[in-house]
């Protein structure tokens, strides 16, 4: 999985860059000076890096692993596919009438469910992974901000000139175009988690060099909020695109017909008035026989009920739970 950076991180540079912002200041006589501006400019940078973790990179990869699950038990599950396929065939070749055909037809619908389910869950994932790849290239950016604006204070105030005042910053709007465009390549939701959430890390590499350097304390600092707000702005383009994109696949969604969650046919519905066993029946069971000997049950049961207590006296009764 890919490195990504932690909250602890991000407030611990943030801390690290607004202390050294302050430092800078002081030491160029600007108006920082001990005690409450200080604090002020720490806390600045530090809502700054919370920004950037609004996305939990640990929780989209914890909802990743449970559409994986899912994807397993749906297009990809042969298991499941031949013991419906088995079911069916025995139910085409012993079992007849209306609601048996009705019946059969239920039984399609259920691996057209199957297939419309699989094909959510690729969609669902692939926003994950989409998710995943601007969570952690945030994260990545900013820190690298902030350690590049701490190489440049130090090299303002002549404390060091060898480390890198560079930072490699993510177009997040571009991350999140080219891990959408890479839906496309799959046909399945098992492809989709095959390829795992490191596949939007690499497919999703939109970056640009920030150098934070300045002659001047302010330049310095004023390099580093443009950098960031230009990643914030980045940030927020990359969460728009995708937004967009669920908005759009969902309407199309909408549209998608689902016969199985459909009303039953009333001859299979078996609380309807209009149920019979005999609209389902075998050649080798005697129709008089089973459908009478059914409703008789029925009957028996039903006038069981009557003067039943109702709450929780009749469920205790009835031998179920309280």
């Amino acid at each position: 999985m890919a490195d990504w950076k932690t909250d602890a991180e991000l407030y611990d540079v943030a801390q690290e860059l607004g202390n050294k912002i302050a430092d800078m200041y002081t030491d160029a006589g600007v108006w920082v000076s001990a005690g409450t501006n200080v604090n002020a400019v720490v806390e600045s940078v530090r809502l700054d890096a919370e920004d950037f973790m609004s996305l939990d990179p640990q929780k989209i990869i914890d909802e990743f692993e449970r559409m994986q699950r899912a994807a397993s038990q749906t297009g990809e599950d042969a298991v499941a596919k031949a013991l419906l396929d088995e079911a069916g065939i025995r139910l085409q070749a012993n079992w007849n009438g209306e609601a048996a055909l009705a019946f059969g037809h239920q039984m399609s619908y259920i691996e057209t469910f199957m297939q419309q389910q699989d094909n959510q869950i690729g969609f669902a994932a692939h926003c994950m992974g989409t998710l995943y790849a601007l969570a952690v290239n945030a994260r990545r950016s900013y820190h690298d901000i902030a350690n590049a604006t701490i190489a440049a204070c130090e090299k303002e105030m002549k404390e060091q000139t060898d480390r890198e005042n560079k930072a490699l910053v993510s177009i997040l709007g571009e991350v999140a175009k080219a891990c959408i465009a890479g839906f496309t390549r799959f046909e399945s939701a098992g492809e989709v988690v095959k390829w795992g959430l490191d596949g939007f890390i690499s497919a999703g590499s939109a970056t640009y060099q920030a150098v934070m350097e300045g002659s001047e304390a302010k330049e310095v600092v004023q390099r580093y909020l443009q950098t960031r707000n230009n990643l914030r702005g980045s940030f927020e383009d990359g969460l728009n695109q995708l937004t967009k994109w669920i908005t759009l696949q969902e309407s199309e969604l909408a549209k998608v017909r689902v016969p199985l969650l459909e009303p039953l046919p009333l001859c299979m519905d078996i609380k309807g008035a209009d149920f019979s066993y005999d609209r389902f029946f075998s050649t080798e069971r005697d129709p008089a026989s089973f459908g009478p000997k059914v409703e008789q049950e029925r009957e028996k049961l039903k006038n069981e009920q009557i003067g039943r207590p109702a709450g929780l006296i009749g469920r205790r009764l009835a031998g179920g739970e309280s």
